[in-house]
């Protein structure tokens, strides 16, 4: 009899600019976890005394040693083989969830699971939830702090401190938030209190849920297209909305070399798309330089085939990226 594989361990990156509140949020995940739920937690910080990393009893949350400094990079390696002493023990538990330094770049932690060897064979990434302070996010906006960057890789975005800030001032932050990042889910909070279960099941790296993150993602964009208004950051969102079909290799070769590219400055990509040589729609998920993309569910007999993406990034070039995309439709000589 062959045995069935092993599921892949779930990984929630918590991250945040430091004192948004991350840790109340991890409390948070912890104490709502079910009864006899084995979590491991793997803790970054840029100073302290690290705790003990022999895995506790996994009768409740276990806690790995704390790794000191940025991940991003001076403690990288560091970062990589604690993740791999858990990948030895992944049977034993049932999430991960890692809690980054107020001033990590989320990105470079994702990027990590999807380029190591071991650590892809071990975990899959569900989500990425980023706690931004509402009375302070401005302050650091921009900074080499990673807040802006935070905010761009979120699959979740928690607006923490609501009562902390006037009404107006809560609906201009929101506003500058979703510039930056359209596409992640929004929960505004007081004492980091969001909906746990929501933010243990995004499926922000999940290709077979990728289309349903990206079905409303178009509107807040949609509403300012052709307005004639001040760009205030670097880091924004492109999401496109287009019909017609797309020739799939044609496609592919250009997504790859957008992506490639374009490795860092492009922070999230996510889409569907619609081919004329397949009847099923292609997935496609992007994170710096690494990209993936598979076959899902055909059209609809009453479907009307509609093209969907998202690109998240600095400096992104809007008029570039839809010349390449023109480039590469199936019925181009007929416009």
């Amino acid at each position: 009899m062959t045995r069935a594989a092993t599921p892949l361990l779930p990984v929630t990156i918590l991250s945040g600019f430091l004192g948004s509140g991350k840790t109340t949020l991890l409390n948070r995940m912890l104490g709502s976890a079910p009864d006899g739920a084995r979590i491991a937690v793997l803790e970054n910080e840029l100073g302290g005394v690290p705790v003990d990393d022999a895995l506790i009893s996994a009768e409740g949350p276990a806690r790995l040693d704390t790794v000191l400094g940025r991940t991003c990079c001076e403690t990288r390696a560091e970062f990589i083989e604690k993740l791999r002493s858990v990948a030895a023990a992944a049977q034993d538990f049932d999430r991960l969830i890692i809690e980054s330094t107020g001033v990590a770049h989320p990105g470079m932690l994702a990027h990590a699971f999807l380029a190591d060897p071991v650590l892809k064979r071990a975990f899959r990434i569900d989500g990425i939830v980023t706690v931004v302070d509402a009375e302070h996010f401005s302050l650091h906006e921009g900074g080499d702090g990673h807040a802006t960057e935070q905010v761009a890789y979120a699959d979740a975005l928690v607006v923490n401190k609501r009562d902390l800030i006037a009404p107006a001032a809560l609906e201009t932050l929101l506003a500058d938030l979703r510039r930056i990042n359209a596409l992640a889910r929004y929960y505004v909070t007081e004492q980091a209190d969001a909906p746990v279960a929501e933010l243990l099941d995004l499926g922000g790296f999940d290709l077979a849920r990728i289309e349903h993150g990206v079905g409303g993602c178009h509107s807040f964009m949609e509403k300012k297209a052709g307005a004639n208004h001040e760009h205030h950051h670097e880091i924004a969102t492109v999401a496109l909305r287009l019909d017609g079909r797309y020739d799939l290799a044609l496609f592919r070769a250009w997504i790859e070399g957008f992506i490639g590219e374009h490795a860092e400055g492009l922070y999230r990509a996510k889409g569907v798309v619609a081919l004329s040589d397949k009847a099923e729609r292609l997935v496609f998920h992007g994170v710096h330089g690494r990209f993936q993309a598979a076959f899902a569910e055909p059209w609809g007999a009453g479907e009307t085939p509609e093209s969907r993406m998202v690109f998240i990034g600095r400096d992104l070039d809007r008029a570039a990226i839809e010349q390449g995309l023109e480039a590469c439709r199936s019925d181009k000589s007929e416009r």
